[in-house]
């Protein structure tokens, strides 16, 4: 009778009570493969509360981790919908192709944690004349400011414009809240600080723009954009102190008008 070794490539050990042995794995394929490892499905990979342990796969894993993984935190502007970089997200709010012409363009609520910009893109009035204003919305009363004309410039149906508008901490409970122009949409336009009307500080919930005297936006040019953008990081804007007291006063009728645009116009960004 022939003898035949018959050769297993396992790696095993002894059990404890040293009567058998326990396969570990085997290099029959010509790589070690763990022996006796439950291999988890996609779907126990993604559970969080699952108490269940096994194996993945480099594919598993990665879509386990994407199902539990936080919004993106992207340096810089970005669409305020983006939730991971290149996820085809716009920030579009407003768009003559998809909404028409209309009187207000309203932003959707703030988030803490972001400043943001609405971005213009060749917005244009109905009107001979008109003013660009801004309404905004404080949480403590959650009802809209009266709006307020940006000074410096009108507008005429021939001006075409573009530009950016960036609203520094909105979520910072304050009595006045700024506006100010990163790029402006006419040459002469001047940032603006606006008070809430609000008994005590207040973040703000939303804020709104139109054309002023009824005015509808690009009505005759029939095209433009209004885009939503968002930046991680609180903004610190220098002499928002001298806005707050001056509000103050506006508040207390011991003075009137605005403090100048210079005031809220340098601004230094903490990360």
């Amino acid at each position: 009778m022939a003898n035949f070794l018959r050769l297993t490539r396992a790696l095993k050990m002894r059990n404890v009570p040293n009567n058998g042995w326990i396969t570990l794995g085997s290099f029959a394929s010509g790589s070690f493969v763990p022996g006796g490892v439950n291999h988890l499905t996609e779907a126990q990979a993604k559970d969080a509360l699952s108490d269940i342990y096994g194996a993945v796969t480099g594919a598993i894993l990665r879509a386990a981790i994407l199902a539990h993984a936080p919004d993106a935190v992207s340096p810089g502007w970005h669409t305020f919908d983006m939730l991971r970089p290149g996820d085809g997200a716009t920030g579009l709010i407003w768009s003559y192709d998809k909404a028409g012409s209309i009187q207000n363009v309203e932003k959707p609520e703030f988030e803490y944690g972001y400043e943001y910009a609405l971005v213009f893109e060749a917005v244009a009035t109905n009107r001979k004349r008109s003013a660009l204003q801004i309404s905004i919305r404080p949480e403590v009363t959650g009802t809209w400011s009266p709006f307020t004309s940006f000074p410096g410039a009108g507008f005429a149906p021939g001006d075409i414009c573009s530009g950016m508008l960036r609203l520094p901490m909105p979520r910072q409970p304050r009595l006045v809240h700024g506006c100010i122009w990163d790029a402006p949409l006419k040459a002469g336009m001047e940032d603006l600080a606006v008070t809430t009307g609000a008994p005590e500080a207040s973040a703000l919930s939303a804020v709104r723009v139109r054309w002023a005297e009824g005015s509808t936006i690009n009505e005759l040019s029939r095209t433009g954009r209004v885009r939503l953008a968002a930046e991680f990081g609180i903004t610190i804007a220098r002499g928002v102190a001298r806005a707050i007291d001056f509000a103050k006063g506006i508040i207390e009728d011991k003075q009137s008008g605005l403090p100048p645009a210079h005031s809220l116009r340098r601004t230094e960004t903490v990360r």
